[in-house]
């Protein structure tokens, strides 16, 4: 009464400023950051779990989650950043040990590792990433003796084994490509052919093995319910429940609200923006969409994504408007402001490191940049032409395309424009801010009430109030033991 009634709450926050770190990872951006956290503190569907007073799986295992997805993209930023590898590995750990969800988290980070593999973004810091998460989650996992070695045996989990065990194959082909020196598209294929054939053909080998023995579990019924129309759990009871049922608009719009506008933008911008962090964010929007399209309850998985690609959106579209501001006061009222955002700052070195260039070049005597003739400047005419032939498409794609654009968007009339737009969203964006902390803050009343007793509609108008809750634990009171075990299905036991 005095700890467990609070947890939700507690772990909301820590949730909450992990969905910022998040964000801010797979974006880069701290404005993105910020709005996120903003977003995923009054999220409805974050806030059905995180309402202090009310106690069940995900309030805890939505935390964990976003660590773990955190701290796996962190992982991923750069070749020297894998060794928080490890730490993503602990933090699926306590996933496991809070909710059945977990399944979700492997393959997630698993399809992400294998997106980065195929989109050509293998490095050794990946590997090394991938690797030490996927042995200490697993090894630690199986510890729980009701996972046990189902990551080793279930079909829903074998997927990260086959990630894990093709990145061990890739990870060995880059290392026979650097020793034999393989510097052509075809020299290295020669190297990796007969290594993905010998490695294939023992996979198939030990499945085949195996296959026999019963090793391999099946799906289980809610995850088959995922993908196969219709049929569902085949459980009637597991499907006579709301919460099981596909999603509709309506479903998202409750527990998403405005968050259902801006997250594709923020979709689109990761996209584009094509990093390790920000592909993790398509690759997560994508895979809980479909899956909370399946099953109503599953919206529950898209309170982080839709607060992170929210944030992403609202971020870049603030850092724009900022450098509105700053372009309004430079070129319109002759004030040069300190830079307000990471491209006006970037701008602000570029020029100033322009004009030293420039000072430097007028200093320099003529005499000194003079090179005797002979091979060396025939090597630097060469390497110079050769330079001039490489970018030869860049330079005629840039005079065709970019300059004209550029040029347009710097005119007078262009920058007015801008203003202007940049004010709209301001306005606009503050307008769906002040409805959605409005209709965030009744759905949270709402979800605050008491569930033992409340009110209900009749089909013909009336208004009565429902206390079947209360009734039942009064006969329970007065005609059981006083240490009795009531046994009751989960969705009718949550009183």
């Amino acid at each position: 009464n005095d700890v467990c009634v609070f947890m939700p709450a507690w772990f909301g926050v820590v949730a909450t400023l992990l969905v910022g770190m998040l964000a801010y990872e797979c974006s880069g951006s701290a404005q993105a950051g910020v709005a996120a956290s903003l977003v995923m503190s009054v999220i409805p569907s974050h806030i059905m779990r995180a309402i202090a007073g009310g106690f069940d799986n995900e309030s805890v295992a939505i935390t964990a989650m976003v660590l773990t997805f955190y701290l796996w993209t962190r992982s991923v930023r750069n070749k020297g950043s894998w060794p928080f590898g490890f730490l993503a590995g602990l933090a699926y750990f306590y996933m496991v040990a809070t909710w059945g969800g977990f399944v979700f988290v492997l393959n997630l980070v698993a399809f992400h590792a294998f997106v980065l593999v195929v989109t050509g973004k293998y490095t050794h810091g990946l590997h090394k990433s991938y690797t030490l998460f996927y042995i200490i989650g697993t090894v630690l996992a199986i510890q729980v003796p009701i996972v046990n070695l189902t990551p080793l045996k279930s079909m829903e989990q074998l997927s990260a084994l086959l990630v894990f065990a093709g990145m061990q194959v890739w990870a060995f082909m880059e290392y026979r490509i650097e020793a034999k020196k393989a510097k052509t598209f075809a020299e290295k294929w020669q190297v990796r052919i007969p290594i993905i054939t010998a490695a294939a053909m023992a996979g198939v080998a030990v499945i085949i093995a195996l296959i026999p023995t019963g090793y391999f579990g099946p799906l289980s019924t809610r995850v088959r319910g995922l993908f196969i129309k219709h049929t569902r759990t085949g459980n009637p009871l597991v499907d006579s429940v709301a919460e099981h049922q596909p999603a509709n608009s309506d479903a998202y719009w409750h527990y998403l609200h405005y968050a259902c506008y801006y997250a594709p933008f923020g979709f689109l911008f990761s996209f584009v923006r094509g990093t390790p962090g920000a592909l993790f964010v398509v690759i997560y929007s994508a895979i809980s969409y479909y899956f909370s399209s399946k099953m109503n309850r599953l919206i529950i998985l898209m309170g982080p994504i839709a607060s992170v690609a929210s944030g992403i959106a609202i971020g870049y579209a603030s850092e724009w408007c900022l450098d509105q501001v700053d372009m309004f006061f430079a070129d319109f009222l002759n004030i040069q402001l300190p830079p307000l955002t990471r491209r006006a700052a970037a701008a602000l070195k570029e020029k100033e490191e322009a004009a030293k260039s420039a000072a430097a070049a007028s200093t320099t005597p003529a005499a000194a940049t003079t090179n005797t003739p002979g091979k060396g400047k025939r090597s630097k005419d060469s390497a110079s032409t050769s330079s001039k032939e490489s970018g030869d498409a860049m330079s005629t794609l840039e005079e065709t395309i970019g300059k004209p654009l550029r040029g347009v968007y710097n005119s007078p009339i262009a920058k007015i424009i801008r203003i202007v737009a940049a004010v709209a969203f301001v306005v606009q964006t503050y307008t769906y801010t002040r409805e959605f902390f409005s209709f965030s803050y009744s759905f949270a009343e709402q979800t605050s009430q008491p569930q033992i007793v409340f009110k209900g509609q009749l089909r013909d108008g009336r208004t009565i109030t429902v206390n079947d809750y209360v009734e039942s634990y009064e006969w329970l009171r007065d005609n059981t033991p006083e240490d009795a075990r009531v046994m009751a299905w989960w969705d009718y036991g949550y009183q």
